[in-house]
């Protein structure tokens, strides 16, 4: 029984690898099984990107197809960046667009230093930079564009600045205009206050003993009783559960990367 189960499962695997285009052992970084480009534009495009990702050390990768053969877009994405060898170095550091002619989608898939590089928020800019030219069916100027903002994102990435939705700077005033608010808000009326009380007496005296105020027959004290003026009340706050998403690279706020349990990250659409 456990044999079997063995074997159907291999099968299994081996058909799920069959449904994807086969294994590119040649380290290509530009393939474009759809036939959407000519040879001397696959040409161009491949040394674009071949010299890309070796000047930051993370793969700049283009895969078009005709067929997604019944995957969805995202796990086609995924299983083609592993199946075609994708990835600089041990890491697996790229980035991949994806095009598929079938239903006109594409994806832009992010994997290890790719996913600080390529932010969500940077994905959402970058799809501007290739989306109108791949709309037209300018294939080779779409993806130019695509290679050469590739660039621009690894650029800023390495020098610790990735492209990412801007954050708002809190304006911190001086410490010296706080001490003097401070001062003058609760100084100022006290002052004012005792200033006022003083001016009213000016014809009192000090008095060495309170016995001009005793009666000449004596105190009578004919009621007593305790009477609480103040009370002491604590409450403790109930913490609140967080529900935050874990990001990777830039600051919060809705910036950085949303990063899935497989590693990969990605944003697509339609063309």
């Amino acid at each position: 029984m456990k044999k079997t189960l063995q074997f159907f499962l291999a099968l299994a695997l081996f058909l799920g690898a069959l449904a994807l285009p086969a294994l590119a052992a040649d380290g290509r970084l530009v393939i474009d099984d759809a036939e959407l480009l000519t040879s001397d534009a696959c040409a161009r495009l491949e040394e674009s990107a071949q010299a890309v990702s070796a000047e930051y050390r993370c793969d700049v990768a283009i895969l078009t197809v005709q067929s997604l053969d019944g995957w969805d877009v995202e796990s086609y994405a995924e299983q083609a960046y592993d199946q075609k060898g994708f990835g600089w170095g041990d890491a697996k550091d790229g980035v991949l667009l994806l095009v598929s002619m079938e239903a006109r989608d594409y994806y832009i898939l992010t994997y290890g230093y790719g996913n600080t590089a390529f932010t969500d928020y940077g994905k959402e800019l970058l799809e501007d930079t290739f989306l109108p030219a791949l709309s037209d069916g300018d294939y080779e100027r779409s993806f130019a564009h695509f290679i050469e903002n590739s660039g621009v994102y690894l650029d800023q990435a390495r020098g610790g600045s990735p492209v990412d939705r801007p954050q708002p700077v809190p304006q911190k005033a001086p410490l010296l205009t706080k001490v003097l608010l401070v001062l003058l808000c609760s100084l100022g009326p006290a002052l004012i206050f005792c200033w006022n009380q003083l001016s009213k007496m000016k014809s009192a005296k000090p008095a060495r003993s309170a016995g001009n105020y005793i009666p000449a027959d004596g105190v009578r004290v004919i009621r007593k009783e305790d009477v609480f003026l103040y009370r002491t009340v604590v409450r403790h706050k109930i913490p609140q559960a967080s529900n935050n998403t874990p990001r990777s690279g830039g600051i919060g706020g809705g910036g950085g990367t949303t990063v899935r349990s497989s590693g990969f990250s990605g944003r697509g659409g339609k063309f």
